[in-house]
């Protein structure tokens, strides 16, 4: 059976501080796995190594089978990612925001630009400053979509989110949302 991620005995600290402590798991391609804990548990702090963006003390990390020591840059571009907390440039519009993005992925699909602006509403020619922080969330997901990764990776997707769009988001959007993703996270 193919891995969407593989962490063995993973370790993680911040001085003497634990964030991680020797985590083992695999995440199956093709299935929807839920990572759950209290805060500070260290939930974020494993995304962050999963993505490259931290190293661990200790132990290994496998993204799409590849070594994500070794092949950082080649994972991330396989990877839609939604952070917990949004930021973005707040002086462009939803528009220059995705036009911004679109050269840093070799894949691109426009026609889910139009899809996802319709399903949350979102207004293309508004400053993303003057979007609320459900829609800014809601235009982190787009931009982690549209790319048609092969994982998604959502750091508390639904913060921010309304009643509404976060029960569509969780029971109308699941895994039928087009990303074309084998497997999220």
């Amino acid at each position: 059976m193919k891995m969407a991620i593989e962490l063995k005995g993973l370790t993680k600290t911040f001085g003497a501080k634990l964030a991680v402590g020797n985590v083992s798991l695999s995440v199956p391609a093709g299935s929807i796995f839920g990572f759950l804990g209290p805060n500070g548990a260290g939930k974020t702090t494993t995304i962050k190594i999963m993505l490259g963006l931290l190293r661990p003390d200790s132990g290994s990390v496998r993204v799409l089978g590849h070594d994500i020591l070794k092949d950082a840059v080649t994972v991330r571009g396989q990877i839609g990612y939604v952070a917990e907390i949004q930021q973005m440039y707040g002086y462009m519009t939803v528009n220059e925001i995705l036009a911004f993005c679109r050269p840093f992925y070799r894949r691109w699909d426009t026609q889910l630009i139009e899809k996802y602006l319709t399903f949350f509403k979102l207004p293309s020619n508004e400053k993303i400053k003057n979007l609320s922080k459900g829609m800014r969330t809601q235009l982190a997901l787009v931009l982690a979509l549209v790319p048609a990764p092969e994982l998604l990776i959502l750091d508390e997707p639904t913060s921010g989110l309304d009643t509404i769009n976060r029960q569509e988001f969780l029971y109308g959007h699941t895994c039928g949302h087009g990303c074309n993703a084998p497997s999220c996270v």
